[in-house]
């Protein structure tokens, strides 16, 4: 699925984008596509959830100014930026704003046609490239994509996945065999429930059977998995299980269970 926001002054002039835009898609790819066009009224109704693509129509800086809390909004879509005569590029080619592509008023058809295809064939492009360095997580409809770096860990539970990322926690439906197919080499099943970002493992204590994410969340390392574990963090993970157990390590379980914001049960 691709999504697609439209916002401009006159709402003749939006339908005619809404239309190049299912051609151009259907031309390009065999997608569901979910677009939709507002007039000037109506521009900001339209975020009920994250788009794509955005088609922007600016003849003032008044509009700049809306322009930039929609992209606060939606900063990762890509921008085509319908500008007025009268605006200059100084005013439009910001950090804050970074069109991904620009149409100048005023234009005809086939430029606005020529516009969008190229917005698309962008898009592609990137999100191909983007997909070797991003894990892409499907909730029906809705693609997410998270930077692999970005990744806590990934915990099973009650038939879902729940993906823990720097800002925000996500369930979804997977199996973490699925994702060990997926995942870089520096991900580490260690429990049959987790798969652990090694980037982000603060501390390691093999004797007691748990790693620590962050120092925001205790996980348990299973029997079965521990050697495996021990190998693989061997040269990038201090091992000083000692002196963490005489300091930092809780000792009973439940103080450790508390540490990591769940109760949990340890696979025998």
């Amino acid at each position: 699925m691709i999504s697609i926001l439209i916002i401009c002054h006159k709402k003749n002039e939006a339908d005619i984008l809404q239309q190049l835009c299912g051609y151009c898609t259907a031309l390009m790819s065999n997608e569901t596509l979910i677009c939709e066009a507002y007039s000037e009224e109506e521009r900001l109704t339209g975020l009920r959830q994250t788009w794509d693509m955005l088609l922007f129509e600016a003849d003032t800086g008044e509009d700049l100014s809306v322009l930039r809390e929609l992209r606060e909004q939606l900063p990762e879509a890509s921008l085509l930026l319908i500008a007025g005569a009268d605006l200059v590029p100084e005013q439009y080619v910001t950090p804050h704003l970074y069109p991904s592509m620009l149409l100048r008023k005023p234009f005809d058809r086939q430029k606005a046609f020529d516009a969008v295809r190229q917005l698309l064939a962008g898009y592609y492009r990137r999100r191909e490239r983007e997909s070797a360095q991003r894990l892409m997580i499907r909730r029906g409809d809705n693609r997410r994509y998270f930077h692999y770096t970005q990744i806590l860990f990934l915990e099973a539970k009650e038939k879902k996945l729940i993906l823990y990322s720097e800002q925000e926690e996500l369930a979804f439906y997977g199996s973490l065999r699925e994702m060990e197919k997926v995942l870089p080499k520096y991900f580490i099943r260690c429990h049959r429930s987790y798969i652990v970002n090694s980037m982000h493992i603060s501390r390691l204590n093999l004797s007691q059977g748990i790693l620590h994410v962050e120092e925001k969340f205790v996980i348990p390392i299973s029997r079965r998995y521990k050697s495996k574990v021990g190998i693989q963090l061997a040269d990038s993970v201090e091992m000083s299980e000692n002196r963490q157990s005489q300091t930092n390590i809780p000792a009973d379980d439940s103080e450790r269970h508390s540490a990591g914001r769940r109760g949990r049960t340890k696979e025998t």
